[in-house]
């Protein structure tokens, strides 16, 4: 009787060992194919002059509350934030996890404004844009592929 009560815990735990892994490498995997470059500068800003490569991504949907479009990061709380696309997009950059504040972004005070998030994909587009806002200037160059739910 021990050696059948000692096979089936083995196997139990052969099973358990095999979702979690299989859990954590979907995990990585949906990580690993996710893909952002690009920076975000602002020079005489309301939230002062910030520079940030974006380094990650996540879906507005996966955010609360949730909305179509995407969250992007930059090291040390940096981020952007992009609600809807194209022309009826609205932008929100915050300096080190809001400290300063939020500083909105819209076309009408920009020379370039050249915003998509997918449809389809709420985490996936690019924003290049060329503004003024809260007082001074804002660029951004940023491309970013199946981020995170």
């Amino acid at each position: 009787m021990a050696g059948k009560a000692s096979t089936t815990a083995f196997v139990i735990l052969l099973a358990v060992i095999a979702a979690v892994g299989a859990v954590v490498g979907v995990l990585m995997a949906r990580r690993g194919s996710m893909k952002v470059s690009g920076t975000v500068a602002t020079d005489g800003t309301s939230i002062g002059h910030i520079w940030f490569a974006v380094n990650d991504c996540e879906s507005g949907e996966a955010m609360e509350p949730r909305f179509f479009g995407v969250g992007l990061r930059g090291k040390d709380g940096f981020a952007m934030r992009v609600v809807d696309s194209g022309d009826n997009a609205r932008i929100w950059l915050y300096s080190q996890g809001g400290r300063q504040g939020a500083l909105h972004v819209g076309k009408p005070n920009c020379a370039q404004w050249d915003v998509l998030v997918d449809r389809a994909n709420g985490g996936s587009g690019h924003v290049r844009i060329a503004c003024t806002a809260g007082g001074g200037n804002v660029k951004a160059n940023v491309s970013f592929e199946r981020c995170g739910m």
